[in-house]
């Protein structure tokens, strides 16, 4: 049995000038639960759909507890 290994965020954090890789932020959720709502966003991913924003303010409330066991959730965004 292995154990999970928490990830460190990236430090300095990843950025070019254009887009940053950073945390999810609780002002994510929308923007998420719109994205999930795409069908062809549905088809590339393994994981659960968060219908509402209510689900996807759940993941991203989750975020931090999910990195210390070894699951990294980030977002792509404006730098």
């Amino acid at each position: 049995m292995s154990s999970a290994r928490e990830i460190p965020y990236p430090d300095p954090p990843l950025s070019d000038g254009e887009i940053t890789i950073r945390p999810l932020r609780a002002d994510d959720a929308p923007v998420i639960a719109e994205w999930y709502q795409d069908p062809a966003t549905r088809t590339q991913w393994l994981s659960r759909v968060f219908a509402t924003e209510d689900e996807a303010r759940e993941l991203v409330e989750r975020a931090e507890s999910e990195r210390r066991d070894g699951r990294l959730y980030m977002a792509i965004a404006d730098a």
